[in-house]
């Protein structure tokens, strides 16, 4: 499948987060992420949108868009919310990204799941679940919140 051949050529080579390498992403491990059933998901054809949980506390939307960009998924994504506590000016330790194809939302669970996301988290590495509601839509309407 040309998607998954994409995937596979984007995460081809080994890329530093900050400190952190992030291993190769396998087309065997996308088809098992792929597979994964998801309870309670509500979608409208494919499973793009990721909650990401336990990322560092300091980061906003460019922030987050800036981590996923150098590890090679710039383009593949096209709507990203980080909820914000505006009195202490830090976001809630999760954030929401809408990928364009399901495949890159898969290689992004393999590339991030279990490893710190941004900075150390009080709570532990990042984990990445696939959001209950799916599509850019429903980011964009948390953004006008």
């Amino acid at each position: 499948d040309q998607g998954r051949a994409v995937v596979a050529s984007l995460a081809a080579e080994d890329t530093e987060v900050r400190d952190i390498v992030i291993p190769q992403v396998t087309i065997a491990q996308l088809s098992e992420t792929l597979a994964r059933p998801r309870p309670g998901v509500r979608d409208g054809g494919g499973q793009t949108t990721l909650m990401l949980q336990r990322i560092s506390y300091d980061l906003d939307e460019d922030g987050v868009r800036g981590i996923l960009e150098r590890k090679g998924f710039a383009c593949t994504f096209d709507a990203l919310y980080v909820p914000r506590n505006p009195k202490r000016g830090v976001n809630l330790g999760y954030g929401f990204v809408n990928f364009v194809r399901e495949e890159y939302a898969a290689a992004c669970i393999v590339a991030f799941s279990g490893r710190p996301f941004g900075g150390p988290h009080p709570l532990g590495p990042c984990s990445i679940e696939v959001a209950k509601r799916q599509g850019s839509a429903f980011i964009l309407e948390r953004l006008k919140r």
